[in-house]
């Protein structure tokens, strides 16, 4: 009996007495998991725009190097990459970031329940991100040079530049799949105001399930975007992308005739499915989403899968 108590107490989930779970990293150090993600995304662009598919496979692993009462330091690094297909549209997905990190030793700060608060060696990795950044535009501008006539090489050196943050680098580990609900507390029947991917703004119903030796946390999204909403989103993601004030400008300037022609709204939804083991590190995760907006159909396919582990 004292041995299934302790088994109790180890769960890294904690039912209160009003069906709240609050989902903890209860972690050891030394503790390494290795994940591979395995990520396909398709376009459908109308008006003969044609259509268009990626497929990506990461591998990352991540080590507990310190622990402590107050929280853990954990170390991560993207060991491996295979892209295929159009390079853009994974990009627009964040498989840039991940590139850019390939090689690259990261230390998450975390609280005691696992939520990123930091990055412990934010300099180092900012500044190796930004010289691999840097080489990729190079590259990038030396193979078409014809893109310089429509968005200037400097223009996209400083808008990478300005992206270049720890807050950035947070958010990419947070919507990664793995550190996105540690600290949180839920219960089944949910309904949450969330953001995905900085700028999609959604209403999240959660579903909690408890299984022989897991717990599975499942989260239905659906779009919850304005039409001041969408245009935001829109320059955003120009802007992000290296466009300037005179992109932003033709926006501002066509954005009636978009409205008549039916372009400035965005359907969104989706699923998303958290296992997480007893000592909260996560087996396996699923995102499947789908977006339509400006005449296009974009869905998105996303596994991270937990293939070695150390304890």
């Amino acid at each position: 009996m004292k041995k299934i108590m302790l088994l109790g107490c180890l769960f890294a989930w904690t039912m209160w007495a009003n069906g709240q779970t609050l989902i903890k990293a209860n972690f050891n150090k030394g503790d390494r998991a290795v994940y591979e993600t395995k990520m396909n995304v398709k376009a459908n662009a109308a008006m003969g725009g044609g259509d268009n598919n990626a497929d990506v496979t990461t591998e990352s692993y991540y080590e507990v190097v310190e622990k402590n009462s107050e929280g853990m330091i954990i170390e991560t690094m993207v060991t491996n990459i295979d892209q295929k297909g159009n390079n853009d549209l994974a990009d627009q997905m964040g498989v840039t970031f991940d590139r850019y990190l390939m090689g690259v030793k990261v230390l998450l700060s975390t609280d005691g329940n696992g939520k990123i608060l930091k990055i412990a060696n934010k300099d180092e990795v900012l500044s190796q991100v930004s010289k691999a950044a840097l080489a990729d535009i190079e590259e990038k501008y030396a193979k078409h040079p014809e893109l310089e006539k429509a968005l200037p090489k400097i223009n996209m050196i400083m808008s990478i530049s300005e992206l270049m943050t720890a807050e950035m680098l947070i958010d990419q580990y947070y919507n990664s799949g793995l550190f996105t609900l540690y600290g949180r507390t839920l219960k089944s029947g949910e309904k949450i105001d969330e953001t995905y991917l900085q700028y999609v703004k959604t209403i999240n119903t959660y579903t909690l399930e408890e299984l022989p030796s897991e717990l599975k946390v499942t989260g239905q999204m659906k779009g919850n975007m304005t039409e001041d909403d969408v245009k935001h989103f829109l320059i955003e993601s120009m802007k992000k992308m290296g466009g300037g004030e005179d992109m932003v400008a033709q926006v501002e300037k066509g954005w009636s005739q978009m409205k008549a022609m039916g372009m400035t709204n965005m359907d969104f939804g989706g699923e998303k499915v958290f296992n997480f083991l007893q000592n909260g590190w996560i087996s396996k995760t699923t995102l499947n989403t789908k977006v339509k907006m400006m005449g296009m159909d974009m869905t998105t396919d996303r596994t991270i899968e937990l293939k070695s582990k150390s304890w």
